[in-house]
């Protein structure tokens, strides 16, 4: 508008322009205004800017080390199982569940909570789902997938695979979502549900326009309830409880809903991670003991003296059964416990649940090819397997399900490095509800919200019961120091691609 004022003086004074110009000024101007409004005011939609200051990458790395609990210690385990370790980490939740168990057992009345359970992708939620459910009477249980629901619903023509992550017609996933007769019908079977105590998994893996209307329906089966107990207990990630938390009416319901954050247990001692092994073991391989009459688990106390023997099944061991394996071997436990001593990527997975298994897998191959440990290589196929999980549970991109990959990829890359100059000291970096990140893709520019991006990537965590609800935090924080380093090397020219995870020798 300035410019185009100097170019009116230098032709004479203002009063001398025609009306037809004056108007034609006019028209430019609120035009210009009307784009500032709509592009810069906060408050609307907006693409982030990939900008990687010097010294950001140095920054994150330095964080990293902060964060770090790399190094084991000689001694023995700290807890009994598995179990215990995911118990010991969230004291506070299993005194919430158990009180709920103690107060159903004493008949306790006005007895009506719900209780939500957040944890990051891989953590074990469903794993303290399944020690929880244990405790309860089967005739007082009812508990459920809600994706497994919904795709039952879906059967029958009451819900719909609904895009979720997408731009116009590109589309990088798919979700499931109620229909109107599918909520109707959802509301019915939680409404009239005679359970005492309804436990519900994968809230996450649905929909996001469901999440709140699955919870909302869950916390007016509490408000109906006309029987003096009912106890709810949801899992699901964290950005899935984000809108409902916001929306519920805190004064009123303050003593019925409650939010807890899982936490990761601790490995500390060699020990730990021996009882670490003894469950990756059993799962995994059907490690037991064989008889005529029947099988048997194997005690830790078993376990110990088996691997002090080399997994020989011989002797006293004659009587081992188990899957055919390459983990089972000295050399590669002693090379994992090695990793997680003096690797703090490998120290900073370990106790996720389902990277756990996956940094076992990505030793093997790099034994079987006569690798030695690169730092690189190992998040580069740590990402490669961990986004193939999340295709098996929300659809994502990944090279089991390439359609899109190399630009999904490149979202998350361009949204890490936007963010990795504003990355707080604990790791966090603050995305505003209308920010979007966009990616060339086939020749034009393709647009998606950046958390939505985020949410259901399963590389990210967020606070879901606090105020700080736009706080994200890359999980593990390497992430956030390794999708940087893709973007920086793409930009640079240095072709950057998802690659195949090591190579498994015969």
């Amino acid at each position: 508008m300035l410019d185009g004022t100097s170019r009116v003086r230098d032709t004479g004074s203002v009063s001398k322009l025609t009306p037809r110009h004056r108007f034609s000024i006019r028209v430019a101007a609120h035009s210009m205004l009307l784009l500032w409004g709509t592009f810069i005011q906060p408050g609307f939609c907006r693409a982030v800017e990939p900008r990687v200051m010097r010294g950001t990458i140095s920054r994150l790395q330095a964080l990293e080390q902060q964060f770090s609990t790399v190094g084991l210690v000689e001694g023995e385990p700290r807890c009994a199982g598995i179990t215990e370790y995911y118990w010991d980490a969230n004291r506070e939740l299993e005194l919430e569940l158990n009180a709920a168990k103690k107060n159903f057992e004493a008949c306790e009345p006005d007895h009506h909570r719900m209780t939500l359970v957040a944890g990051p992708a891989g953590l074990g939620k469903t794993f303290i789902k399944r020690d929880f459910c244990a405790g309860v009477p089967v005739g007082a249980l009812w508990k459920f997938d809600v994706r497994e629901l919904f795709q039952h619903y879906c059967e029958q023509g009451m819900a719909e695979q609904t895009a979720d992550l997408h731009d116009g017609t590109t589309v990088f996933n798919h979700m499931l979502s109620l229909t109107s007769v599918g909520r109707k019908q959802f509301r019915s079977d939680v409404l009239n549900s005679q359970a005492s105590f309804v436990v519900v998994d994968s809230l996450d893996e649905i929909h996001p326009k469901d999440y709140v209307f699955v919870l909302q329906t869950l916390e007016e089966f509490l408000r109906r309830s006309e029987r003096a107990f009912a106890q709810v207990v949801v899992f699901g990630r964290p950005f899935s409880f984000v809108t409902y938390w916001h929306q519920r009416d805190a004064n009123r319901y303050q003593d019925i809903v409650h939010g807890f954050i899982l936490r990761k247990p601790e490995f500390r001692t060699d020990g730990d991670i021996q009882v670490s092994n003894w469950n990756f073991d059993s799962w995994k391989f059907g490690l037991r003991r064989g008889s005529a009459q029947a099988n048997a688990e194997v005690t830790f106390a078993e376990y110990q003296a088996w691997c002090e023997r080399g997994y020989g099944c011989d002797g006293e061991f004659s009587d081992m059964i188990f899957d055919p394996n390459d983990h089972m071997k000295v050399e590669v436990r002693a090379t994992l416990e090695r990793w997680i001593s003096e690797e703090p990527t490998v120290a900073a997975v370990i106790s996720n649940l389902a990277a756990n298994g996956m940094v076992r897998d990505i030793l093997v191959d790099q034994l079987r090819a006569g690798e030695e440990f690169d730092e690189r290589t190992f998040m580069d196929q740590f990402l490669t397997r961990w986004l193939e999980r999340d295709t098996k549970s929300d659809d994502r991109p990944s090279l089991i399900k390439p359609t899109h990959l190399h630009a999904y990829l490149g979202l998350l890359e361009n949204v890490a490095a936007s963010y990795s100059s504003s990355v707080k000291a604990d790791g966090t970096f603050s995305v505003p509800s209308d920010a979007n990140v966009k990616i060339e893709l086939n020749g034009g520019d393709v647009m998606v919200s950046v958390k939505g991006l985020l949410n259901r990537s399963g590389l990210v965590t967020v606070q879901p019961f606090g105020k700080a609800t736009n706080e994200y935090r890359f999980e593990p924080f390497w992430l956030h120091r390794f999708l940087t380093g893709r973007y920086v090397r793409r930009l640079s020219g240095a072709e950057v691609r998802q690659s195949p995870v090591a190579l498994r020798l015969p």
